[in-house]
């Protein structure tokens, strides 16, 4: 690999690192590097900002949810095609969850990793010298991640830069650019996070305003000096073709899935067995478990559906694979549109490049999935925003229920509200939705629910067969304001191992959970 690297880093959230990662990348283009944009931990919605200021597409590295292995590939593929890749942290350079060492989540974890610098951005604003002790407390703090500079951000004046900046260099640490307090450098957020890069009318725009501040404020040619070799120590392959999924053509590694036109030759007739969820015959999910998975039998000889709140986590499993999580089908119809977008783009791309196919499909277009898949996917997004049309979409509803009469569905979050029986919006109107899961929402009556997590499957769904512990996050402010009768889909923990109950829903063929799933644990 012969990309260089850095980590932009940061004392805690809102410190201005997207902004900063954003402008330093579309400037790198400009001066005709090819720049990739990374994100530690859980985040699906920043690197789509990469990827619009790149023109490459972003990718997460998050320590604590993917194995080792894993995260290896993808930092390998990242940095395959790049001249040099800028990793975005998540909240502060440090902040993870106790874990052993090396997977607490934390950017840090990957500056250690790879061996990366960091260069750190300050909010400066109502402190000067005090910059210097901040400064020196993350220097300080573990020698092992090395801070090669920083950016005061928010200055007030050429006297506040001199100020704190002149501080921090009787460190050592040299400075290596200052930005202008200015409302116009932030970009727009909601409740989970920044508004999607897709909702921007003038997002190319704003990227290029973007890039000119970092242009006028940073010394653009250090930062790319200070970057270091970014090596991956045991690099893995990159994922191989599944030998389980019939030839296609071959597909983009890394994907531009928008809503695709064309006639669609039919898929090959699944065979029907008998469903977990409950005697429903229907057809055998496409593809089985990977070798290496855990069996249908958990920990202590139960099987999947034996449930208490005691149940104590299952081992790792035995063996690490670069693939996150196996493809759930040989075509998978896939809602993408400004209600359906937050899925992690590592697991599209491995999908494709194990031969499934996408097929996206648009919910607020009153679109149904496609006859010729054999899986359907609703991802997270804002269905409480759009909460009206959606229950207004009859072919998207019809085509739904079709589907899930004979073929799997599964829905992540915002996906699974509205598999539900209703979705109530913030302004305390409800809206029926599909009602293939009994379950009703409410963001009206809305409280947060933010970690990681971990899931054991107590049946085969498309995340993966039952038994399965796979790893991933939470994060949304709508209720469960009613379970419904429906069996439980998982049994949670939260990071650390702590049980949480049962989880999710499933009937039938249809699944769905607030969680998002990452990768299977190992």
């Amino acid at each position: 690999m012969s990309a260089r690297g850095l980590i932009v880093g940061a004392p805690r959230s809102g410190s201005g690192k997207t902004s900063v990662t954003i402008g330093l990348l579309r400037a790198l283009k400009r001066r005709g590097l090819a720049a990739r944009g990374a994100k530690s931990g859980p985040d699906y919605i920043d690197p789509t900002f990469h990827e619009a200021a790149t023109g490459l597409p972003g990718v997460n590295l998050d320590s604590w949810a993917m194995p080792p292995a894993l995260l290896d590939t993808l930092a390998a593929e990242a940095g395959r095609d790049a001249d040099i890749v800028v990793i975005e942290s998540a909240m502060g350079l440090f902040d993870g969850i106790p874990a052993p060492a090396g997977r607490s989540g934390s950017a840090a974890d990957l500056a250690r990793r790879y061996g990366l610098p960091v260069l750190l951005v300050l909010d400066v604003s109502g402190q000067s010298e005090t910059a210097a002790a901040v400064a020196k407390g993350f220097v300080a703090y573990d020698p092992a991640v090395r801070i090669a500079g920083v950016v005061l951000n928010r200055v007030g004046s050429e006297r506040h830069r001199k100020l704190a900046g002149d501080a921090i260099e009787r460190l050592g640490l040299p400075v290596v650019g200052s930005i202008l307090r200015d409302p116009l450098v932030t970009i727009p957020e909601r409740h989970l996070g920044l508004v999607q890069a897709s909702e921007h009318a003038d997002l190319d725009a704003h990227i290029d305003r973007l890039a000119d501040v970092m242009e006028r404020s940073l010394e653009i040619g250090r930062v790319v000096e200070m970057a270091g070799a970014f090596e991956v120590r045991s690099p893995t392959a990159a994922a191989t073709r599944d030998p389980r999924i019939r030839s296609v053509p071959p597909p983009s590694v890394l994907p531009d899935i928008s809503p695709a036109r064309g006639e669609i030759a039919p898929a090959a007739t699944p065979s029907p067995i008998a469903n977990a969820a409950g005697g429903v015959a229907g057809p055998k999910l496409p593809i089985s478990p990977l070798a290496g998975e855990m069996s249908g039998r958990t920990e202590g000889g139960g099987t999947g559906s034996d449930r208490t709140s005691s149940t104590k986590l299952p081992s790792r499993g035995q063996a690490l694979t670069t693939t996150a999580l196996p493809p759930p089908g040989q075509r998978i119809a896939l809602a993408k549109d400004a209600a359906f977008t937050f899925l992690y783009p590592h697991l599209v791309a491995q999908w494709q490049a194990a031969g499934a196919e996408i097929r996206p499909f648009s919910p607020l277009a009153d679109e149904a999935p496609d006859e010729s898949c054999d899986v359907c996917w609703l991802p997270g997004g804002y269905p409480e925003l759009h909460a009206g049309r959606l229950a207004e979409a009859e072919n998207f509803a019809a085509g739904m229920r079709r589907f899930a009469a004979t073929r799997p569905v599964h829905g992540e979050c915002g996906g699974f509200m509205v598999l539900g029986e209703t979705l109530e919006d913030a302004d305390g109107v409800t809206h029926t939705m599909l009602g293939l899961l009994g379950h009703a929402t409410s963001f009206a009556k809305r409280r947060m629910n933010l970690g990681y997590r971990q899931a054991r499957l107590l049946a085969d769904c498309p995340i993966g067969a039952v038994g399965t512990l796979v790893r991933g996050h939470e994060f949304h402010y709508a209720r469960l304001v009613d379970a419904g009768p429906d069996q439980p889909l998982a049994e949670l923990f939260d990071g650390q191992g702590a049980p949480l109950g049962a989880f999710g829903g499933r009937r039938g063929l249809v699944t769905g959970t607030f969680f998002h799933a990452i990768a299977r644990a190992g």
